[in-house]
């Protein structure tokens, strides 16, 4: 099988490769030429992987589907994404999208589509939740990003229904794992080295995890479903932190995050107005439909952590340049 991965020059994509190569899938990678210059390195990385990279001026359907049909693409993962809200959020999760799923009208052989949406799509409510049985029903989008987001999951959900394109919709939560670049990580990075931990109550997961569900969900024809990607017993970015705090320290003192502060810094950052959000809902979730579905693939945590740390330690140490590789290239 060849799997597309579409707005793949980026975290997840670089991991989801590799997983895919790992299975001993062909992998092609369709993505705006702007976001492989930007992350030359990535583009390095995924070459390395074998995989093929076919790179578009713009993400419109006749181009995508001339793509898919040039790599014989049998599944494609949508994981293209932008941690804001605004113009750039919805060109990213809903117009691009769209392009995509009308390719797929086009393109004869893709058997399994899979968009990756968010966890910030989930009801905001206090304790845990699990997926809803009426898609979006209770999620009240409250920021551009998880609006651009719940918008790119309603076209999926209505391709499916009007025209049978076969898509499914992953929500991962935070997720942590190597080719990590945002600022964030940067932070639990250097807050650790102090055997300090960021006290945040939001889930995360490896994105291992994400990518091994990408796949599944494909290979198990799972179309017309959504479902959330966190750890079924409980992970949060506290955990996180504190668990990379100990690995570099030795100890892990928690900060807490003072709600002026991050109300403060809301009002200037998109990922901070997201975090502020989840923080105040209190949401937990549970991937019910991917437990009821038979999903296994969860990675021992305590290697992911070291994984992620690894990987930290070689990019920062490298002045903020991510080395080419932080595996030995496979397939």
């Amino acid at each position: 099988m060849a799997l597309a991965i579409v707005g793949g020059v980026g975290f997840l994509g670089a991991v989801l490769a590799e997983e895919a190569r790992q299975r001993g899938l062909r992998v092609c990678v369709v993505a705006r030429r702007s976001s492989a210059a930007r992350r030359a390195w990535l583009a390095e990385r995924l070459r390395e992987l074998g995989a093929a990279i076919i790179l578009l001026d713009s993400i419109e359907a006749g181009a995508v589907a001339e793509a898919l049909r040039g790599c014989g693409a049998a599944a494609l993962a949508y994981v293209a994404g932008v941690l804001g809200g605004g113009r750039r959020a919805f060109d990213a999760h809903v117009r691009a999208w769209r392009a995509v799923l009308d390719a797929l009208l086009r393109v004869e052989g893709v058997e399994a589509a899979v968009y990756v949406s968010a966890a910030a799509v989930a009801p905001c409510a206090r304790g845990e939740v699990s997926e809803e049985p009426e898609h979006l029903r209770g999620v009240e989008a409250a920021d551009g990003y998880t609006a651009s987001k719940a918008e790119g999951e309603r076209l999926a959900m209505a391709y499916h229904r009007d025209h049978g394109v076969p898509v499914a919709v992953a929500r991962p939560a935070v997720m942590f794992g190597p080719y990590a670049y945002h600022p964030e990580h940067r932070l639990i990075y250097r807050l650790g080295l102090a055997g300090l931990a960021l006290d945040v109550p939001v889930d995360a997961v490896p994105a291992r995890d994400v990518a091994r569900a990408i796949l599944y969900a494909a290979e198990r024809r799972l179309a017309g479903s959504w479902f959330y990607v966190a750890r079924p017993e409980g992970f949060t970015v506290a955990d996180l932190s504190c668990r990379v705090a100990t690995q570099l320290s030795g100890r892990c003192t928690r900060l807490r995050i003072p709600r002026p502060v991050l109300a403060l810094g809301s009002l200037v950052s998109a990922r901070l107005r997201l975090l502020a959000r989840l923080v105040g809902c209190g949401v937990r979730v549970r991937p019910a439909r991917l437990l009821e579905a038979g999903f296994e693939g969860w990675t021992d945590l305590e290697a992911s952590v070291r994984e992620y740390v690894g990987w930290l330690r070689r990019w920062l140490s490298s002045a903020g340049t991510p080395p080419s590789s932080s595996t030995p290239s496979c397939g």
